[in-house]
């Protein structure tokens, strides 16, 4: 069964290092930019880490201060058992995923957009739009395979879940 889910979605940069979520969110509701204001007084960011950590509690609050709905990903094994779970989140519209990657050797938090899932219905053959508001003042659009994005390594996400925020 093929799958064929296009969200329009345009990049949003993040400023600095650490407001990529607040680029994602612009990026949910549709805006070309943000003002990163008082953003560090919300209660959600956290300096000692370097970011919004990557648990529920966070983005709950997050979503609810933004008007966007939370739901979770939990990745098992096999992917194809999440494959259709995550499809019916992107149905409804692009999907905020939240949580910490290894980037640059260190593991941080971090905020990327998925807009479009296109292929056969399989992890492998299906493929992801990401809109990663990473590198500073840049970003950047890339096609990953359903399988390649869900085996990303993750950190302190237990269990393994995948946080995500759709308007």
């Amino acid at each position: 069964m093929s799958v064929n889910i296009n969200h329009k979605v345009t990049l949003v940069p993040q400023s600095t290092n650490d407001t990529c979520w607040l680029a994602a969110i612009a990026m949910l509701k549709g805006a070309t930019t943000y003002t990163p204001e008082p953003y560090t007084d919300t209660g959600f960011f956290r300096h000692d880490y370097g970011g919004i950590p990557p648990q529920a509690e966070y983005y709950k609050r997050l979503a609810s201060a933004y008007r966007l709905r939370y739901a979770e990903l939990k990745p098992s094994i096999p992917a194809s058992s999440t494959l259709p779970q995550f499809e019916k989140l992107l149905i409804i519209a692009p999907v905020g995923v939240f949580d910490t990657q290894l980037i640059h050797g260190k593991w941080t938090p971090h905020a990327t957009v998925i807009g479009s899932m296109k292929g056969t219905g399989t992890p492998s053959g299906t493929m992801l739009t990401e809109y990663d508001p990473l590198p500073v003042n840049r970003g950047k659009i890339r096609l990953i395979s359903y399988q390649k994005w869900l085996s990303k390594p993750r950190y302190k996400s237990s269990p393994r879940t995948i946080l995500c925020l759709l308007y």
